[in-house]
């Protein structure tokens, strides 16, 4: 049966299990809908992340270790960095829900920053 997104994450959590990295099943409890996920780029669905912190996704500084087509909240496609500042990484995104490219700023993995955000 082909993938078509929006997928109910239900469904996904079975249909999509073998590009998901192993603690996605349990990310996908708290969504309604897969609207994205990459399942053309097998580097990105196979290969763990590299980083030492927060299960691989962060570096020590707490920033967000990326790759272009990289999901964010099951939605949102990483295309491209526009900018980087002391709270965070800015990232060109297309909103697989709404159709329409977004800026979407991912704030540094500490605690003080996540307050002040």
């Amino acid at each position: 049966r082909k993938i078509e997104f929006p997928m109910p994450a239900s469904e996904a959590v079975e249909r999509l299990k073998d590009y998901l990295y192993p603690t996605e099943p349990n990310e996908l409890k708290h969504y309604e809908f897969v609207y994205y996920l990459n399942l053309f780029d097998w580097k990105a669905c196979n290969d763990p992340p590299k980083g030492n912190f927060n299960d691989g996704y962060d570096n020590e500084n707490g920033e967000y270790l990326w790759r272009k087509g990289d999901h964010v909240s099951f939605r949102f496609e990483i295309k491209r960095q526009l900018g980087k500042g002391s709270f965070g990484i800015v990232f060109l995104c297309f909103d697989h829900k709404e159709k329409i490219d977004v800026a979407l700023k991912i704030v540094r993995n500490k605690q003080k920053l996540k307050k002040q955000g």
